[in-house]
C-alpha cells in the first residue's frame, strides 16, 4: 500500500511539473516541438532521480522507458548540435 502512495506521489508530482513547463514555454513563446518534448525528458529524468529508488516492479518498466526517452533526447540534442556546426548538411538531409 504504501508503494502505491509513493508512485501516485511520483506521477502527481511529474504531471503537475511537466504542465508547470508547458505553461512557461507557452508563456515564453516557445513554438517548436523538439523544445518542448526535450525539457518533458529532463524533467521526467530530474523526477525520477529525486524518487529514486523506485519499488521493484516499477523499475522494470520504468528501465525501458528511460532508455526510449534518452535515446529520444540524445536524436533531438544531436540534430540541434548538426544544425548548428553544420547548416548545410541538415538542408541536404531535409530536401529543398
Amino acid at each position: 500500500m504504501a508503494e502505491i502512495v509513493f508512485i501516485d506521489k511520483f506521477l502527481v508530482r511529474l504531471a503537475l511539473s511537466i504542465f508547470a513547463a508547458l505553461i512557461g514555454l507557452i508563456i515564453i513563446g516557445e513554438k517548436r516541438a523538439d523544445v518542448y518534448v526535450a525539457v518533458f525528458i529532463l524533467i521526467y529524468f530530474i523526477f525520477l532521480a529525486l524518487y529514486s529508488p523506485l519499488p521493484r516492479e516499477v523499475e522494470g518498466k520504468i528501465s525501458l522507458i528511460s532508455k526510449i526517452l534518452l535515446t529520444i533526447f540524445i536524436i533531438i540534442v544531436a540534430f540541434r548540435i548538426l544544425e548548428i556546426l553544420a547548416p548545410t548538411v541538415i538542408v541536404t538531409m531535409l530536401g529543398p
